[in-house]
């Protein structure tokens, strides 16, 4: 694969997950009946903002490293 389309993936991965995160934590809040898969949820996407974090940063480049 490319790096841009891995850095790409990870991006996507990122907003994916913050929007889904957003959702669920409001879903949470307002709905008792559905407030445990909203926790699992929740937590699920914030290891999907890691791994797409981690793939971001292990593209970015800082130059030439002595």
């Amino acid at each position: 694969m490319d790096k841009d389309t891995l850095v790409t993936l990870g991006i996507i991965m990122e907003i994916a997950s913050v929007a889904i995160f957003t959702v669920a934590f409001f879903v949470a809040i307002f709905c008792k009946f559905y407030r445990k898969k909203a926790l699992i949820t929740m937590i699920v996407c914030v290891i999907t903002c890691i791994i797409g974090f981690g793939i971001c940063a292990n593209n970015f480049s800082l130059g030439r490293m002595n």
